[in-house]
């Protein structure tokens, strides 16, 4: 059984830091998703280019 987990964030670098608290419990970074509108997309790509997530259009 697999468990979704939604979050709104104001910036990005709450987001960022919320991706890294799930890694750090556990959660693969192949299982993490992040929807992003394009004002923040270049930011966010910027924030996690350390990170492997799946950035999806939105």
């Amino acid at each position: 059984m697999s468990n979704i987990i939604t979050g709104l964030f104001n910036n990005a670098s709450d987001a960022t830091s919320a991706i890294s608290v799930l890694e750090f419990k556990g959660i693969s970074p192949n299982d993490i998703s992040l929807i992003a509108n394009d004002k923040m997309k270049k930011v966010i790509f910027a924030m996690l280019a350390t990170i492997n997530v799946n950035l999806l259009e939105g």
